[in-house]
């Protein structure tokens, strides 16, 4: 597993964060996915304006990429971000 945190900030164009994240196993965490959702199991929000995605992380690696979405695409639910991965458990993170 990965573990992941982001803080964010909501303003009138949309939502602007960083997202960081660190693997605290031994192993490669390959191809990382950041999602942001429509609430918890909400769709995707789409166009979602990553610094960076599919990640790999070296073990004990630590990374932070930023992310925006418009207020358009978000609607009224508050956004949700969504890890998952090639060999990373899936985990949601409010």
């Amino acid at each position: 597993s990965v573990d992941a945190s982001w803080k964010h900030q909501e303003n009138a164009e949309g939502t602007s964060g960083t997202v960081s994240l660190q693997n605290p196993s031994k192993d490669l965490a390959f191809l990382v996915r950041l999602r942001l959702l429509r609430g918890s199991g909400g769709p995707e929000i789409l166009p979602a304006f990553w610094e960076d995605n599919y990640i790999s992380l070296l073990p004990g690696e630590k990374r932070e990429v930023a992310v925006h979405v418009r207020k358009k695409d978000v609607g009224e639910a508050k956004p949700v971000l969504a890890v998952d991965g090639f060999n990373v458990a899936s985990t949601t993170v409010r």
